[in-house]
């Protein structure tokens, strides 16, 4: 396995990954407050290609691409806890700001971030027969993940 290009596939992901991140964090959701961005990320994987994008009776959104023999699931919570006193917070939690190697905002780390990621891996390596799976809510139960396996 090249890493080395492996890396360099991934730099050329970070623009429009960096944008759906911050699209993200702008969007408040708090848990059961998620459907602005779920329908966010439901509309990025439409832009990235997936075969079939639908949202189950929980409001998660699962995203199908490739047909390979494996099925490969990444299941993220996307939900926040809430801001607290706004004015305790040192930038805007909904508007945040970025450096060379952070992107601050509420939501960037957990789970977010790790959700913009999957999100480019995905596109690297979807027809490999994988799927995505966001849970919207209730993450802690994974009713989102116990669904995939039920519906696949």
């Amino acid at each position: 396995m090249d890493f080395e290009a492996i890396k360099k596939a991934a730099e050329g992901y970070k623009p429009a990954m960096v944008k759906f991140l911050r699209d993200m964090i702008a969007i408040p959701s708090e848990s059961c407050e998620e459907k602005g961005v779920v329908h966010r990320i439901a509309e990025e994987m439409k832009a990235l290609g997936y075969d079939k994008v639908e949202f189950d009776k929980l409001g998660n959104v699962i995203g199908w691409m490739g047909d390979g023999e494996k099925i490969i699931a990444i299941d993220s919570h996307i939900d926040t806890v809430g801001i607290g006193n706004i004015n305790n917070w040192e930038a805007d939690p909904y508007q945040g700001y970025e450096t060379d190697d952070i992107i601050y905002g509420r939501g960037g780390s957990d789970q977010e971030g790790g959700m913009a990621a999957a999100e480019a891996a995905q596109t690297e390596h979807g027809h490999m027969g994988a799927l995505q799976a966001l849970q919207r809510r209730l993450a802690q139960h994974h009713l989102g993940a116990q669904k995939l396996f039920v519906h696949k």
